[in-house]
């Protein structure tokens, strides 16, 4: 079991979209694959058919004295499990406040035992909850979009996992890119000389993207193959090859 977590320090980044697609193109290439929703806005539940009201609660979560697979759910997709999230997430740093620093690394382990993958969806910022996550985290992928501010953001979320967990492998990859906006194409043409901090791969900012949430599916399955699908494709095929996955069962 390997887990794979989607991280940033804040909000509307392509952070969920691509935990989504990620989990889908996994499942689609055979692997059984287990979406965990951490986000109290529970927006990966969104896009896989799923409301708050069958979302795992904070209290649950936090005690990881219990395997939480009986809160796990079967999505439309087939290979593709979920674990949603509700708005009782909010709560969640509190209750993780005094106690087991690894609880989350524990939760992932007991729910995941049964996947080959487990993608997270972790919460914007860095809480006590984010810090648990990257600590259980074999992989950690923070989407970029092309600013220095984004970047600067990108290398403290970046030291941040490496002091928690000094074998997670910390990458980024560009999202949300406008090529016709001149800072894009200029720091994308930077990065993408620069390997060690960002992948060379460009999510660029796509109607098609957008319309995940009104019709709430994974991309493949809103739009047919176009730059924004092949670039999910792309950033899957490196996150297979970096936690070294084999051929599926």
């Amino acid at each position: 079991m390997n887990v794979l977590s989607i991280a940033h320090l804040k909000g509307g980044v392509g952070k969920t979209t691509a935990a989504v697609n990620l989990a889908y193109l996994a499942a689609t290439s055979g692997y059984s694959v287990l979406l965990v929703d951490m986000d109290a806005q529970a927006a990966a539940s969104y896009l896989l058919r799923l409301d708050d009201r069958f979302g795992v609660k904070a209290k649950k979560v936090a005690g990881a004295k219990k395997s939480l697979v009986e809160e796990i759910l079967a999505s439309d997709h087939l290979g593709l499990d979920i674990l949603p999230a509700s708005l009782s997430l909010r709560k969640l740093p509190v209750l993780l406040a005094d106690g087991d620093k690894e609880r989350m690394a524990t939760v992932f382990k007991k729910v995941g035992k049964r996947y080959d993958l487990v993608v997270v969806d972790a919460p914007a910022g860095l809480t006590l909850e984010s810090e648990e996550i990257l600590r259980g985290s074999d992989l950690v992928l923070v989407p970029l979009i092309p600013s220095p501010l984004a970047i600067a953001s990108y290398e403290k979320l970046r030291d941040f996992s490496r002091s928690h967990n000094k074998k997670v492998a910390v990458r980024a990859f560009l999202s949300m890119v406008d090529r016709r906006r001149t800072l894009h194409k200029e720091m994308c043409e930077t990065l993408m000389n620069d390997s060690r901090r960002v992948w060379p791969v460009e999510i660029p900012y796509s109607s098609a993207v957008e319309r995940m949430s009104s019709e709430r599916l994974p991309l493949p399955l809103v739009q047919r193959p176009g730059r924004a699908l092949e670039a999910y494709r792309t950033l899957w095929a490196r996150s297979r090859e970096q936690l070294g996955l084999g051929e599926p069962a």
